[in-house]
């Protein structure tokens, strides 16, 4: 038979996965797989279960929220890529970007049919220093937003949390000075955000300005914003990113397979909407068609 170890984050969302459970199952069993299921017990949980047991079984399925999901991606990125098994995802948190970007339901029942139905799709992971990131590895303002708000009041108010829990955060923008490098290129500035990212839309913001990147043609994209001088930049700046027309003025925009970023000062970085570190240099990847995502 076919084996498939199942992962889910038993408090993720609203724990709706919880009444679920039966049908799940049920119906992985029902396509011929022999199914182990495990609860998180942890944080960090899910990254140990599959770097230690992870290459016994040929897929690995996940029921969490962003959190989860990173912690799938470093336990995959844990075993050797011959012996890596296919990955399903069932999404469950509040926001899931990731999910959003690769078309994945967000019900469970349709989520479980594409997992049973769907076929492998190899796509691209990133590595910040000796780190992995799935979408999205982000620093500046309203980063520390997704890591810094409890969990309860992400389950009562949904992408609300995250708005007004930022909007603290506005009354002290705080720009970086660093020097960005990529393809033999340089540039040093200041910047008030920034986002590496292999999908279109995170936390509801378009990300993609290039319409003929893929989620495994090797490169991400990256969007830094310059720092504003007034109040009125700002208000031109933030009309730019709503209508996703970014102009040199305010924003650097490349893609790269690698790239640098350095500072004289530590610097918070968050990937996939968790504590990703502090650190003066961020090394960024790019780990082409790492991992096969059934889709």
């Amino acid at each position: 038979m076919k084996r498939m170890m199942f992962i889910f984050n038993p408090i993720s969302g609203k724990a709706r996965i919880k009444t679920e459970l039966f049908n799940i199952v049920n119906s992985f069993v029902s396509e011929g797989w022999e199914v182990r299921v495990h609860p998180t017990q942890a944080q960090n949980d899910a990254y140990e279960q599959i770097k230690n047991y992870g290459k016994q079984y040929d897929m690995i399925v996940v029921s969490g929220g962003d959190g989860t999901l990173l912690e799938a991606i470093d336990g995959l990125m844990e075993i050797e890529k011959e012996r890596r098994p296919s990955f399903g995802y069932i999404p469950s948190g509040t926001v899931n970007d990731f999910a959003t970007a690769l078309g994945i339901p967000k019900t469970v029942k349709k989520a479980v049919e594409k997992i049973t139905d769907g076929e492998a799709t190899s796509i691209d992971i990133g590595k910040g220093n000796d780190k992995y990131f799935s979408y999205v590895a982000a620093f500046g303002l309203f980063t520390e937003v997704s890591y810094e708000t409890p969990q309860n009041a992400k389950n009562a108010l949904g992408r609300a949390a995250y708005f007004f829990a930022g909007m603290k955060s506005l009354a002290n923008i705080k720009p970086y000075k660093m020097t960005v490098k990529w393809d033999g290129k340089e540039e040093k500035g200041e910047f008030i955000l920034g986002l590496v990212t292999n999908v279109d839309h995170v936390a509801g913001m378009k990300t993609k300005y290039n319409e003929n990147s893929q989620i495994n043609d090797g490169l991400f994209e990256v969007i830094l914003v310059r720092k504003p001088k007034n109040m009125a930049q700002l208000s031109i700046m933030t009309a730019e990113m709503m209508s996703n027309k970014l102009s040199e003025e305010y924003f650097l925009k490349f893609s790269a397979r690698e790239m640098s970023f350095e500072s004289k000062e530590k610097i918070k970085w968050t990937f996939d909407g968790e504590f990703g570190g502090e650190t003066e240099n961020m090394e960024i990847s790019v780990m082409e068609k790492a991992i096969d995502i059934i889709l």
